[in-house]
């Protein structure tokens, strides 16, 4: 393994891969990149930690609407629960009840309710296992979101 500066050239890439989702609003974490590159994600977290404080990357926060068309394909959720799903992304994030929440498990959270106001039933620990979440994190932020359409 070539290394410069002692990190890998495997890991400086795969950093720049992952720097470039965030800096573009792109949904794709840390894992989901180790799980494709020739390093770990710990060496991928050192590399672009470093990379980050190096070069003051402009990332972007990364919403639920971003993450959420990649969770519905590898669900194969129907088109308007997919809709229903990122409109009610849109009303999370309007009430501010997005903001320091883990963007994949509200936007779980918004399919298993579309899902269910739609009628196309997916688990909890379905939606868990695809967003690399817990079922108990998506009832939670379930939970948040009755709230706002309650009102």
């Amino acid at each position: 393994m070539l290394r410069r500066n002692g990190r890998s050239l495997e890991s400086i890439a795969a950093a720049s891969v992952y720097a470039v989702c965030r800096c573009n609003g792109l949904g794709r974490s840390l894992e989901e990149i180790s799980h494709v590159a020739v390093c770990s994600q710990s060496h991928l977290e050192c590399a672009y930690a470093a990379m980050n404080t190096e070069l003051e990357l402009p990332t972007v926060v990364p919403q639920p609407q971003s993450v959420l068309p990649r969770l519905a394909s590898e669900l194969g959720a129907p088109n308007d629960v997919q809709h229903r799903a990122l409109e009610l992304a849109a009303l999370g994030t309007e009430a501010r009840i997005t903001t320091g929440r883990h963007p994949h498990g509200f936007a779980s959270a918004c399919l298993y309710r579309a899902g269910q106001e739609r009628g196309w039933l997916v688990t909890q620990q379905e939606l868990a296992a695809v967003s690399n979440t817990s079922p108990k994190t998506i009832r939670a932020h379930r939970d948040a979101l009755l709230e706002i359409l309650e009102r």
